[in-house]
Formats: structure tokens, C-alpha cells, sequence
């Protein structure tokens, strides 16, 4: 019987495809260290290959030991040459911005004629208050 891709374990990074996560699957199960280690700068390297970068390089290698690990689920014991990230560190959401009131009662205009009609109906009546309005009045 066929075994087809629906069957098998879910990819971590779909992106480098099933041959790489065979390639960390096996990695896995070595059980010399040196030997591990080793498999773990080839699996880099190739996926370096896959994907060459045009930039900082030095950033890109620390990435693709990072995904190793994800891809790896951070269980691979080998002597990692950057600090790599941690899994806890993945699923952290930033704190949301809170912004102001969205309810603008004239969405065409947008929130800063609001906030400008605002101050100046705020404004002692003057010229440059006077300005102000013709001014938000032929907006």
C-alpha cells in the first residue's frame, strides 16, 4: 500500500521539505555525539544550499540553526555554535497597542479631522480660530 504525505507526521517548517526533516529525524537517532554534531553542520550546510542568501550571512546561519532546532523540537543534543532560541520563546505574542476610539462618526474624513474640529472648538475665538474653521470647512 501506498503511503502518502497525509499520513505522516506533520512537517515543522514545510519549507524545506520532507527530505530535511528525514535528514533531523535521523540525526536524531545517531547516537555518538561527535558524530551527531557533525550530521547537524551537513544538514545546515544543505539547507543553506537550498536557500542562499544575499545578505548578512552570519544572521542567516544563526536562522537556519534555529530552525533546525524547531525542526528538531529542540530535543537535538549537539554542540550548537549559536545560542539558539528557546521554545518557549516561539509562541510569545506581543503586548496588543491599544488605539484610540474607532468609532469616527465620518469615516471619509478619518479620525485627524475629528481630533482637529476638536481643538478648535476648544480655541478662544480669534482669527486663527476663524482660519482654522474655514480652513476644516472647505476640507
Amino acid at each position: 500500500m501506498l503511503t502518502y504525505n497525509t499520513q505522516l507526521k506533520k512537517l515543522a517548517l514545510p519549507e524545506y521539505g520532507r527530505h530535511i526533516q528525514n535528514m533531523v529525524d535521523y540525526c536524531r537517532t545517531i547516537p555518538d555525539f561527535e558524530e551527531r554534531t557533525a550530521c547537524a553542520y551537513t544538514i545546515v550546510d544543505t539547507m543553506e544550499q537550498m536557500f542562499p542568501t544575499e545578505g548578512d550571512l552570519e544572521e542567516y546561519r544563526r536562522k537556519l540553526w534555529d530552525h533546525l532546532a524547531i525542526m528538531s523540537e529542540f530535543d537535538l543534543d549537539i554542540d550548537w555554535p549559536f545560542e539558539v532560541v528557546r521554545k518557549d520563546e516561539l509562541d510569545t505574542r506581543p503586548e496588543p497597542i491599544l488605539l484610540p476610539d474607532p468609532r469616527v462618526p465620518y469615516r471619509h474624513y478619518g479620525q485627524l479631522l475629528v481630533y482637529m474640529v476638536e481643538e478648535a472648538s476648544m480655541m478662544e475665538p480669534s482669527e486663527e480660530r476663524d482660519a482654522l474653521v474655514m480652513l476644516l470647512a472647505t476640507t
